[in-house]
């Protein structure tokens, strides 16, 4: 089975749902700090997600990325999650930074990873024949291990090196009883 880079999202089209990702989770924070300023500490965890969805009522923690609320809530770097007899409650943190500042730090560190996901192309663009028969994905990861042995997909944003490989817009992916298989797209 032959698979296109952009047959899936397009490298342009990752970044622009990348980009209305961390939007909408900025926002989710914003009315966090909203409703936690509406609330108090020690607000019921189940009424403080009520309070955002009552707000955006398209608010899910899921659709921005969050496994559960309360992994939400910790993200926000200003809610801290506490369980007591009551259940779960959530309070702001003392001197905890403002949302806006948070917004500057999570802005840094996306500039941050999008400088190590260009360097990733860059090595990914070194380790690649350019022209020659497909070759295990496998074998290219070792070797951009070798020449960076600091390289990790999912610190970049990729669940997989599959993913990466396809999100590079260089390479042609093949599947194969023996694994997957890539060739640079200028050698077909």
């Amino acid at each position: 089975e032959e698979r296109e880079g952009s047959e899936e999202e397009s490298s342009e089209e990752a970044d622009e749902h990348i980009l209305a990702e961390e939007e909408a989770e900025e926002a989710a924070f914003r009315l966090l700090d909203q409703v936690l300023t509406q609330e108090g500490n020690n607000a019921n965890v189940g009424r403080v997600k009520l309070a955002l969805k009552t707000l955006n009522e398209s608010f899910d923690e899921r659709t921005i990325g969050y496994k559960s609320f309360s992994s939400f809530l910790r993200a926000s770097g200003f809610a801290r999650v506490k369980t007591g007899p009551n259940g779960q409650s959530v309070s702001r943190i003392p001197n905890a930074p403002t949302v806006e500042e948070m917004e500057k730090r999570r802005r840094w560190q996306r500039i941050a990873v999008e400088g190590r996901r260009q360097e990733a192309l860059e090595l990914l663009g070194r380790v690649l024949p350019v022209s020659g028969p497909a070759i295990n994905a496998g074998y290219v990861k070792a070797k951009m291990l070798e020449e960076d042995p600091d390289f990790e997909e999912r610190s970049i944003g990729y669940t997989s090196f599959h993913e990466f490989l396809l999100a590079s817009g260089l390479v042609v992916t093949y599947d194969s009883p023996g694994g997957k298989w890539v060739q640079r797209k200028a050698a077909l």
